[in-house]
């Protein structure tokens, strides 16, 4: 199974290692290919 991730963003400087730590550790679980769209548009 392929699976695309898109997160929004919005000041998410110090949360988004442990976001994309968390997805890589499920999909690699799982056995999924993945890739992740962060989508950052208009954060200070």
């Amino acid at each position: 199974m392929d699976l695309t991730v898109v997160v929004p963003l919005f000041n998410e400087e110090e949360s988004l290692p442990e976001l994309c730590a968390w997805v890589d550790r499920v999909c690699q679980s799982e056995g999924i290919a993945y890739e992740m769209v962060l989508v950052d548009d208009g954060s200070t």
